[in-house]
């Protein structure tokens, strides 16, 4: 076997190797490495350099590029060349950057990943509005039905060709970042037509471009008075399940609008009621203006990459403030809204739901969304009573934190007992959720 076969067929099969590894498996000096890496030519990536370099065997990155241009979006609309993405034999990837900042390089701080990088990942399709995308591909590409059944070689199609307006302000490939730039924005001025129209929509059918986490059903639009938003929906109809997640919406406005009077950061909301729905649209802190966008990645995306601890928000926050990756106020606000979440009963404090943006050393908090009394939802159609499980006391260091978060959940458990859209059970569920906190925190 020739040896630049032999090369070849040694970093197919370890991967990223530096040159004293490359010359310890095929027994050759460093000369003739440098000559094969040479004869090569793009068939080898050479990473790092001087000292730091490292070598590995292109792949076609998705199937079918050598490498896919990554472009952000500035507030302004702006677009910016950031990186390459290349995809490696041994399915790793590497961020090919000028940039040095830590979320483009990674905890390696080198730009390698054993997989997917994770704020690519991250935005892959989930959630309910995921489904209708999978739903979608499925019929006009055959990709199979469930997301989770998706290839890298897939999520790439979808990225390249819809990822135009995902989650926060990254855009894989030129396709995408034309679809953008030239995407026309459909203004909604009247909500009371547009959004029972939209909700109908959704519900039959997948609208290209659309993309944000979650479960609950929705959709997206940009106003002509609020800009971007998100806007949650409950069913149609008076069914007991229905009447319960219009009571859930509610909360959610509440819960977040009582977090900004206590001088929290969260997602600016509004209720709205038409027809027999509730609608909650929520101003998205990702978008400014029409065009404009900011960086945003989930706290579960930053904890695969960076601690791999996989624990509550407290924790994960905890290692990353360890590693300087946050700031100590980032990490306290991060307590107080792991504490106020159970105060109201969120039960769905999972790291998907909190996001940062990021900074020239690591990640900076975004307003809370998706909180709310998740411990009351329908299970398959089913209300099903349960007890609310109250924070415990924690360690004197922490317990102004434990106390003002209980101070601002007893003023949500009194606004929604107040609110006239609110249905009589909740209404009740309120008034007795408020008594034990009042307790608890005295």
């Amino acid at each position: 076997m020739r040896d630049l076969d032999r090369l070849i067929q040694l970093l197919q099969t370890k991967g990223v190797m530096p040159s004293a590894d490359i010359q310890a498996g095929l027994t050759i000096n460093q000369p003739k490495v440098s000559r094969l890496i040479k004869q090569a030519g793009s068939e080898i990536i050479h990473i790092g350099k001087a000292r730091t370099s490292r070598y590995a065997l292109a792949s076609p990155t998705f199937g079918h590029e050598d490498n896919i241009p990554i472009y952000s979006l500035d507030e302004t609309g702006q677009a910016q060349h950031i990186c390459n993405l290349h995809a490696l034999a041994n399915g790793q990837y590497y961020i090919e950057t000028e940039e040095n900042t830590p979320w483009l390089k990674g905890e390696a701080g080198n730009g390698i990943f054993p997989g997917l990088p994770y704020f690519i990942n991250d935005l892959r399709p989930r959630g309910f509005l995921g489904r209708k995308i999978a739903i979608y591909y499925a019929q006009r590409y055959g990709f199979p039905e469930m997301l989770d059944y998706w290839n890298e070689n897939q999520l790439g199609t979808y990225f390249l060709q819809d990822g135009y307006n995902l989650p926060g302000n990254l855009i894989l490939g030129e396709q995408a970042l034309k679809a953008a730039q030239h995407n026309t924005i459909d203004i909604v001025s009247d909500r009371e037509t547009t959004y029972p129209d939209k909700a109908s929509s959704i519900l039959m059918q997948w609208q290209a471009g659309s993309s944000t986490a979650g479960e609950q059903q929705k959709f997206i639009a940009c106003t002509a008075d609020r800009g971007h938003v998100i806007v949650k929906f409950s069913p149609a109809g008076n069914s007991a399940e229905a009447r319960r997640w219009q009571d859930l919406l509610v909360c959610e406005y509440h819960a977040l609008n009582t977090m900004k009077q206590a001088g929290k950061i969260a997602a600016d909301t509004t209720i709205y009621k038409f027809d027999d729905r509730i609608f909650l649209e929520s101003k998205r802190f990702d978008r400014i203006g029409q065009t404009g966008r900011i960086p945003m990645i989930s706290l579960a995306a930053i904890d695969y990459e960076f601690t791999g601890h996989g624990g509550s928000w407290t924790q994960i926050t905890q290692h990353l403030y360890k590693k300087k990756l946050i700031t100590e106020q980032d990490y306290r606000s991060c307590i107080w809204n792991d504490m106020y979440g159970q105060w109201i009963g969120n039960s769905d404090r999972h790291p998907g739901n909190i996001s940062m943006t990021t900074t020239d050393s690591g990640f900076e908090l975004l307003p809370a969304y998706d909180m709310l009394p998740m411990i009351y939802a329908p299970e398959r159609g089913e209300i099903i009573n349960r007890n609310l499980n109250t924070p415990i006391k924690p360690m004197k260091q922490y317990l102004n934190l434990w106390k003002e978060s209980a101070e601002t959940a007893c003023l949500f458990w009194h606004n929604v007992g107040e609110d006239e859209i609110i249905s009589d059970d909740f209404r009740q569920i309120a008034e007795n959720n408020l008594r034990p906190v009042k307790q608890k925190m005295q």
